[in-house]
């Protein structure tokens, strides 16, 4: 059975980072009350890397290179 991994918000958007070599390393997750997140899948290590005081939803949002 495959584990779940779970975030505390609705999430809207994602978008994988790479390493230099063009391997998948990192997701980032925006989620629906204004915070990023970074997840490093493989140890399933979720990092808080902003997040506004604001808590309305976003609707519109893009993460891209």
């Amino acid at each position: 059975m495959t584990e779940v991994s779970l975030f505390p918000d609705l999430i809207w958007c994602i978008h994988w980072l790479y390493t230099e070599l063009g391997d998948p390393e990192i997701i980032a997750l925006a989620t629906a009350h204004n915070a990023v997140w970074l997840w490093h899948w493989r140890d399933d290590a979720k990092d808080l890397v902003a997040h506004c005081e604001e808590q309305s939803i976003l609707y519109p949002l893009s993460l891209s290179s």
